[in-house]
């Protein structure tokens, strides 16, 4: 039996819209800072940081060490600290397009956490929440991304220069959860 062509190109046309598909990859393994600084003082330029970049607090709380925004929305086009969403997050692709780029809203929240580490010294981390809204998408308008790591890492550059400013200071990504400063 030869296949009837009516029948075989909605079939192709499907499987190629499901390869064009996909969700976001992989979140980068969360990545543990230590700051020279003791929590008081980077509590303080986590606070001004975020409010600098326009964020609004959601909570913060001195005594646990967590600062969080509140969500932020960026419209389609829109660019936060500079960049697009899709520079910031991995949303996936829909018809090979990036669900991060081609959203109509884009929405990223931050929380920090910090906890005194060896004398004079804060452990930080960092968490962020991502999220693009497509009120067209073939699927489900709501997208969970993953962070590219890109945010996270500015946040800390960025506070690193601060308490430069106030103090010298010295930051180090430690693998594995295990203490360590850089020289």
């Amino acid at each position: 039996m030869t296949p009837d062509r009516r029948a075989v190109l909605p079939l192709a046309v499907a499987l190629l819209s499901l390869g064009a598909c996909g969700g976001p990859g992989k979140a980068p393994a969360p990545k543990l800072y230590v700051l020279d600084a003791p929590p008081d003082q980077v509590f303080n330029h986590v606070m001004s940081l975020l409010a600098d970049w326009d964020l609004l607090l959601g909570g913060s709380d001195r005594q646990t060490g967590v600062v969080s925004s509140e969500e932020y929305k960026i419209g389609r086009g829109d660019k936060f600290l500079g960049e697009g969403a899709g520079y910031w997050a991995d949303c996936g692709k829909e018809m090979f397009l990036s669900r991060a780029a081609s959203a109509d809203e884009f929405r990223v929240k931050i929380q920090v956490k910090l906890e005194p580490a060896e004398t004079g010294q804060t452990t930080v981390r960092i968490q962020t929440s991502m999220t693009a809204f497509e009120s067209e998408a073939l699927g489900s308008p709501t997208a969970r991304c993953v962070s590219r790591g890109r945010l996270e890492e500015k946040l800390v550059r960025d506070l690193e220069a601060r308490l430069a400013g106030s103090s010298s200071s010295s930051l180090s990504r430690v693998p594995d959860g295990r203490s360590g400063v850089k020289p």
